[in-house]
């Protein structure tokens, strides 16, 4: 079967340098039978460009080529037109590629894509407006991401560095949590909606997460001292610590008193003190 795909790449993303990708691109297309154009975003409507564009040829695949917040942008508007979507991940923060257990070499991620191997996915519906697919959150993380986006720095290390920066100024906060008939009031530094194992950096959050089981998890962390919480965002925290609460939902409702920092799959929101999710089993099919 023959498929047409439109790979949307961030050229901004992770250090920028998007040459090793085009190179392989070129090496790829001259071989390949399916037909292939490129989608750039530029930060300025890419959601509705892309879209147009979408709307404007036919094709069966659309791909990310960039991080988790690329992967978004592409999940977020293959959804509504029922396509297919893959990743060749090239950002800062690449948690899905782990999550979907894809190989490092650029020529095997093509072999990949072009396999056209699929799963349905779940995807998350924030406050019944915004959706995600990978790990969302209120609290400490999405400031960490709110300091990495102010900086020039990228990479893991960036990421790291942010960490023992942030950590001495965050206090934790005061939450409710209702997930189906069990609420509880609870002090926390992070609240995570995850649809998934893996933080971008390739840290784990949880060990039970699945992007297919029809269920979401909610991680709550709890008050830790700086050691543990660099620790724990690095992957290097005993995981039998009872620093984490996970609970496993189809709908969940947070509120806190004061407005927290709040991110979608490492793309920074409005601050909020209310916040209702819930799951779309098998939204998304998803090359992996």
């Amino acid at each position: 079967m023959q498929y047409s795909y439109l790979f949307v790449v961030n050229p901004i993303a992770g250090a920028g340098n998007t040459n090793d990708f085009y190179r392989a691109y070129q090496q790829w297309q001259s071989r390949s039978s399916h037909r292939s154009e490129i989608f750039e975003t530029t930060g300025t409507q890419d959601a509705a460009n892309l879209t147009n564009r979408l709307q404007a040829k036919n094709y069966t695949h659309c791909i990310a080529v960039g991080g988790d917040g690329t992967f978004l942008l592409v999940a977020k508007v293959a959804r509504q037109r029922k396509l297919t979507v893959g990743f060749i991940p090239q950002g800062s923060a690449n948690g899905m590629a782990q999550e979907l257990g894809l190989p490092d070499g650029l020529p095997q991620l093509f072999e990949r894509i072009e396999s056209n191997r699929t799963k349905a996915c779940d995807m998350l519906c924030f406050n019944k407006s915004q959706w995600g697919v990978h790990i969302s959150d209120l609290g400490l993380n999405a400031a960490l991401v709110e300091q990495f986006e102010a900086s020039e720095s990228r990479g893991f290390w960036a990421y790291g560095e942010g960490i023992f920066k942030k950590l001495p100024q965050f206090e934790a906060f005061d939450v409710e949590i209702t997930c189906g008939t069990k609420t509880r009031q609870i002090k926390a530094l992070m609240v995570a909606i995850a649809n998934a194992r893996y933080y971008g950096t390739g840290a784990s959050l949880n060990g039970i997460g699945r992007l297919d089981d029809g269920l979401f998890e909610v991680c709550i962390l709890k008050d830790l001292n700086a050691k543990a919480l660099a620790e724990h965002f690095l992957d290097a925290l005993d995981p039998s610590s009872d620093h984490l609460e996970v609970w496993q939902c189809e709908a969940v409702t947070i509120k806190a008193p004061q407005p927290q920092a709040f991110q979608i799959d490492g793309e920074l929101q409005q601050k909020l003190t209310e916040l209702s999710v819930d799951l779309h089993p098998q939204a998304l099919q998803i090359v992996y």
